[in-house]
């Protein structure tokens, strides 16, 4: 009995699955079989060339009709003998010790039900996670092609169009099946428009649509599938208004914020006091949920300008003292920094600082040049670094992708976008408001704007 078996659906595309079969040629390990299911493809005569000229022969369905991938994979798990189960796609080019390495993961884990590796999409890393149902409920980390115990395979829901991998992985969890995760890219898999490997970049599955009222089809199909996916195996679906409610939120958060600054501002000890309750309000966020604050953060950086909406240790004029951006960035890199080495998230950066090095040295010098200017006693040291201390935040920002890109993606983007349309709301406003005459309130609003440098107000 062969140890593994290689199951590979096929639909039009030879010229990959020549590419596939030659990678498997190739497998220092040997005792596998395999599998491939042609689901009707249109270039039947390529497809089965290719399968007639491997060595050792390889087992070749043909389907009459498409029937789908799932239908496909399952057809081979029927006709497979292996002890272990892998489903490729025809596109998918494997190292040469892929198939050895998944096969020792699970020869000294007994009491995993799967092994999955970290793999490219084209240029493009995708590395997966150590298995967590929880984070597995939040998004699919894991690819259709990782090697599965024959025994603990349930088969693939064929009633599904998108997903499938998803709702197997959760199937499979919920029988008490566990995974593990192997860090290493042990795959290729050529980005294709058509046929059974289908990929749109995340940001584009969330962007807010429903603010144009219209919805591209791939996009409305994705949220559809993903619905149905969470529903059949009981994960609570998200608000369909948990965008707009935190798009609303944010607004209103943004505006109340500028009310307040524009009350104390002048009031020195006031404003103090607001500067350091904000802070430690960023204190807070930041230690419980640290993607939530680095969204709080950009959104400052959105509305702030300069940075002093509120200042600490500021004059009557609101100049001098340390600005509520040097505060917010420090309460979340304290914050940030602590939870960093409580939970030794940095075990896992050398992988998103691969290839990367020049951000690292681009930070050092950026700290390297604010300590120097601390030494020699600039008094531009806190000023200037409004203006450049955001760049910084690229290691923590890497950081969050790679561990809370879920949260990320629910925080971010409605964010941000309240804060953009916020000030593009308050330009048009101070526009208006600048060139009409409003009395009284036109000087208190004119050096409001000037002192806080969220705006430049010229003649």
């Amino acid at each position: 009995m062969p140890t593994i078996s290689v199951i590979i659906p096929v639909y039009n595309h030879a010229d990959e699955l020549k590419l596939c079969l030659a990678s498997l040629r190739e497998q220092n390990l040997k005792n596998f079989e395999i599998i491939v299911i042609d689901d009707a493809s249109k270039d039947l005569e390529a497809a089965k060339e290719v399968v007639e000229q491997c060595n050792p022969p390889i087992q070749f369905i043909r389907f009459k009709k498409n029937r789908g991938a799932p239908h496909a994979r399952n057809e081979g798990f029927r006709i497979s003998k292996g002890e272990l189960v892998i489903f490729l796609d025809a596109d998918a080019v494997l190292e040469s010790d892929a198939l050895s390495i998944m096969v020792k993961t699970l020869a000294s884990n007994q009491d995993i039900g799967f092994v999955y590796p970290s793999f490219y999409w084209g240029q493009k890393l995708f590395k997966g996670k150590p298995f967590d149902l929880e984070t597995l409920k939040e998004e699919n980390y894991i690819h259709t092609s990782a090697l599965i115990r024959r025994e603990a395979f349930p088969g693939f829901d064929e009633t599904l169009t998108k997903f499938q991998d998803w709702d197997l992985f959760l199937r499979l969890a919920h029988s008490g099946q566990k995974g593990a995760w192997i860090s290493q890219a042990l795959y290729r898999i050529k980005p294709r428009c058509n046929g059974m490997s289908k990929w749109l970049p995340s940001f584009v599955q969330h962007l807010p649509w429903e603010l144009i009222g219209w919805m591209p089809k791939t996009v409305r199909e994705y949220r559809e599938a993903k619905r149905i996916v969470q529903e059949k195996n009981g994960i609570s679906v998200a608000y369909q208004g948990a965008f707009w409610a935190l798009f609303r939120s944010a607004f209103m958060g943004v505006l109340l914020i500028e009310l307040l600054s524009f009350l104390v501002i002048f009031h020195p000890g006031i404003n103090s006091a607001f500067a350091l309750v904000i802070g430690a309000f960023m204190l807070i966020i930041a230690w419980k949920n640290p993607a939530l604050a680095l969204s709080f953060l950009a959104v400052e950086l959105v509305i702030g300008s300069k940075g002093a909406l509120f200042k600490w240790g500021g004059n009557a004029v609101n100049d001098g003292g340390i600005s509520l951006r040097m505060i917010l960035f420090a309460a979340f890199f304290l914050a940030w920094g602590l939870r960093v080495l409580l939970d030794k998230a940095y075990r896992h950066w050398s992988g998103f600082l691969k290839g990367r090095k020049m951000y690292l040295a681009l930070a050092a010098l950026l700290a390297s040049a604010f300590v120097r200017g601390l030494v020699q006693g600039s008094s531009f040291v806190f000023a200037d670094a409004n203006a450049w201390g955001f760049l910084l935040l690229l290691l923590p920002t890497l950081d969050l992708v790679q561990r809370k890109s879920q949260e990320l993606q629910r925080f971010l983007p409605p964010l941000v976008l309240a804060a953009l349309f916020y000030v593009s709301l308050k330009t048009i406003g101070l526009f208006y408001f600048f060139s009409h005459d409003f009395g009284a309130l036109w000087e208190p609003v004119y050096f409001w704007v000037r002192r806080t440098g969220v705006g430049e107000v010229t003649r």
